[in-house]
């Protein structure tokens, strides 16, 4: 049995009940942990016909990283599954995760991805089988961390000498609401915010950082200082130093 956590805030009604239906029907799932963060009865009701779900209300937070970091806390099996609402498995997707799974995480990927998604180092998330003890030490706050959880929780393993890996295991991934509640120029200041203050520095979070500056300055018109930043935000960590031996 395997716990399946999905954090859900604009969620299309009618491909999420097909999924449901699909992930208890496909998969052995000891609990479905829903993060719900807006008020939406319709959703209620379609998990109200299940019998292992656990509801976790989100509304007060206001970033993903922190929503997704309290439901892996009320995770209760060795492994579960991360997956987004609008995701769709077929029958053999979980016994192909199952008997490649690894300490750390295996990355599903998109079936429409081509090959965008497996040469790309960074992780995608959406459909992923992770170990659960490797990601029960998070300790994030609800500042920054919108966007780069994904990233985050990428660096997080790997820097702690677990594993990382992307299997041609394909799942089918809508994005029909993909709908950003905060505005441009929030996401990619936080975002700069969140790889310094969360992460463990090395050269790919690196590079995300300096694209992160760098679309800020291009689009906004504004330099950000990283050395002031890094002093600001984590300035007991190694950032100073990895940055002025690597920018």
């Amino acid at each position: 049995m395997i716990d399946v956590i999905t954090p859900i805030y604009n969620v299309d009604l009618k491909i999420f009940k097909q999924n449901i239906f699909q992930w208890f029907n496909k998969l052995p799932i000891n609990n479905l942990i829903i993060g719900i963060g807006k008020e939406n009865k319709e959703l209620e009701n379609i998990l109200s016909n299940y019998r292992k779900v656990k509801i976790i209300y989100q509304y007060n937070y206001k970033t993903l990283g922190y929503c997704l970091q309290e439901l892996i806390k009320k995770v209760n099996t060795p492994y579960f599954i991360y997956f987004h609402s609008d995701v769709s498995i077929n029958e053999y997707w979980f016994n192909s995760m199952w008997n490649n799974k690894v300490k750390g995480i295996i990355e599903s990927l998109k079936d429409n991805s081509f090959d965008i998604q497996p040469k790309r180092f960074r992780s995608y998330s959406g459909a992923q089988l992770i170990y659960t003890d490797c990601l029960k030490d998070l300790n994030w706050q609800d500042d920054y961390i919108y966007t780069s959880e994904d990233l985050l929780i990428q660096n997080h393993i790997i820097s702690n000498g677990f594993n990382y890996i992307k299997l041609p295991i394909y799942h089918t991934h809508f994005t029909t609401n993909n709908i950003r509640t905060k505005n441009r120029k929030t996401i990619l200041n936080w975002q700069y915010k969140a790889l310094i203050k969360y992460g463990i520095p090395e050269k790919h979070l690196l590079s995300y950082l300096l694209k992160t500056v760098k679309a800020i300055k291009k689009e906004f018109g504004y330099k950000i200082k990283i050395k002031k930043e890094i002093n600001r935000l984590n300035p007991d960590s190694n950032w100073l130093t990895f940055y002025n031996e690597n920018k």
